[in-house]
């Protein structure tokens, strides 16, 4: 009997406080969920930190060589550029070729492919349009002492399936396959090494290997692990900052620092690239472009591993603070200036082979600024308006 008394006042026992803590946890739950409901309706939403840049110890540098490479997204640099000298009234030194977009490429660059100054000027202070590079001569029109020198260079495998579509119908030596596809782009370079050596290269067939190193002024068919090595060590000297178009944003970034420029000088749209969402490259894809790149792949290798050096200088979370505060920047100026984007007509924005390409192109809104104009147009646009320009001023003076 004793023991069944003491089960019964145990279970009660148990019991009872079971139902006050259950209570108490349920008051607690009510009183933080009125807590939480209130602090939501009458707290005010904690308002992000806007970015402010640091104060410069430096002054901007307004002189620049950009050694401009092909499908690197070297156009959105140059437009970056370009607008920089127009806004602060500098002078660009332009090709006096057939072409208004390059110094009668594929030919090395020489002082005779530019125009000459205009009355009262000087100095030029900006290069940017496509040359193959030739050091010597450069430095007659910009002495490497007073400007800094720039270029970019890309991951060699989407670099060059970018070549094989966008220049399939110039380039002969890709004219064994019956398009530009990525499936026939496997089976080209499957035969790439024989039918270049054995003479069958026809029209702009530089294009086909190493182009990179070809723009760079190096020879594209030698790729000896010394010359490889020199080559680099002579782009080190040369060159003051090598982008990585992979690594666009960061190495916007190390641009506005070696220039000392502001994040709001170096705003832009993306420019010449494809529409649409590209599909991962295959791996045995990838090795096989690399192998027949050797030069490209050990000039990317090596720089890839100099800008990162270069960031870890530049300080992880500063730079990453500054990325994000380029792209607000980025959506902003998008809206002030785009109006709708579009295909680009044939050969009014964009070089576009046969108009086979679908390339993203911009329409700026009624009456923006001059700024906002430039930023939408393609090379081809730009380059013919900076030319008018010229001559109209060349007219004028005369």
């Amino acid at each position: 009997m004793r023991r069944k008394l003491s089960i019964l006042v145990f279970l009660f026992g148990f019991g009872f406080c079971s139902w006050v803590l259950i209570g108490n946890i349920n008051t607690i739950y009510l009183q933080s969920n009125g807590e939480t409901w209130k602090n939501e309706v009458q707290s005010p939403k904690t308002k992000e930190p806007t970015y402010t840049e640091p104060e410069k110890s430096c002054e901007p540098i307004t002189k620049i060589m950009f050694m401009k490479t092909h499908k690197t997204a070297s156009t959105s640099v140059m437009n970056i550029i370009e607008r920089y000298a127009v806004k602060h009234n500098l002078t660009i030194a332009l090709p006096n070729g057939e072409n208004a977009d390059q110094f009668n490429y594929p030919n090395p660059f020489h002082e005779r492919m530019v125009f000459p100054l205009l009355h009262g000027q000087d100095h030029y202070d900006v290069i940017c349009h496509h040359m193959r590079f030739n050091s010597q001569q450069v430095n007659r029109i910009l002495p490497r002492h007073v400007a800094k020198y720039v270029t970019i260079v890309r991951e060699p495998g989407k670099m060059f399936e970018s070549i094989f579509d966008y220049y399939y119908d110039l380039v002969d030596l890709f004219h064994n396959v019956p398009s530009s596809s990525r499936e026939n782009l496997d089976i080209w370079l499957d035969d790439a090494p024989s039918r270049i050596n054995r003479g069958g290269r026809g029209g702009f067939w530089f294009i086909g290997k190493n182009l990179e190193y070809h723009d760079l002024g190096f020879s594209n068919m030698n790729e000896d692990a010394n010359y490889l090595k020199l080559a680099a060590e002579r782009i080190e000297q040369e060159f003051d900052l090598v982008m990585i178009s992979d690594h666009f944003m960061e190495s916007l970034i190390l641009l506005k620092d070696l220039m000392c420029w502001d994040l709001k000088d170096i705003v832009s749209l993306k420019l010449n690239s494809r529409k649409g969402k590209i599909l991962e490259q295959p791996e045995q894809l990838r090795r096989k472009i690399r192998n027949w790149n050797k030069a490209d792949a050990f000039l990317f290798d090596h720089f890839n591993a100099t800008l990162w050096r270069k960031v870890e200088a530049f300080g992880h979370l500063r730079m990453a603070q500054e990325i994000s505060e380029l792209k607000r920047l980025n959506g902003e100026f998008f809206k002030e200036c785009v109006n709708d984007t579009g295909v680009v007509e044939s050969g009014s924005k964009l070089f576009n082979p046969n108009g086979r390409l679908d390339l993203k192109a911009y329409a700026p809104k009624n009456n923006v600024s001059q700024i906002c104009e430039l930023a939408t147009m393609g090379t081809l646009q730009i380059s013919a308006k900076l030319r008018d320009n010229y001559k109209k001023q060349k007219q004028l003076l005369d």
